[in-house]
């Protein structure tokens, strides 16, 4: 959801940065002369920088998207991590639960059999 968010924000930031800088070369060119091919080569500028920006926007929401992807492969992996820590512990619980109630006879027994084979 953040991550949207900051996207959300990226973009709308990029649009008045734009119309911003559309607004100052409007107004200084109408300031400066009222020479047609001035202001149209103006206007071809900044239709340029606006489809640059449109492209590196549009690459950036390309890598918001594989970062997004890539987070939830890694939080999966975190997850199974901590199922196999969890499935660890359990198993080595029961194996000192069971050692820890065994009497002494029983003990010496399992030790004798294991180091007698």
């Amino acid at each position: 959801m953040m991550m949207k968010i900051n996207q959300e924000w990226i973009k709308y930031i990029a649009i008045l940065v734009i119309g911003i800088t559309a607004g100052v070369v409007i107004t200084s060119a109408f300031k400066s002369s009222p020479d047609m091919s001035a202001y149209d080569s103006k206007m071809e500028l900044l239709e340029k920088r606006i489809d640059s920006n449109k492209v590196v926007i549009k690459n950036q929401d390309l890598k918001i998207v594989n970062f997004e992807k890539y987070v939830v492969k890694t939080d999966s992996q975190f997850v199974e991590q901590q199922n196999k820590i969890n499935r660890l512990k359990r198993y080595y619980d029961e194996k000192i639960k069971a050692v820890d109630n065994a009497s002494t006879a029983e003990l010496n027994k399992s030790i004798t059999d294991r180091y007698n084979k």
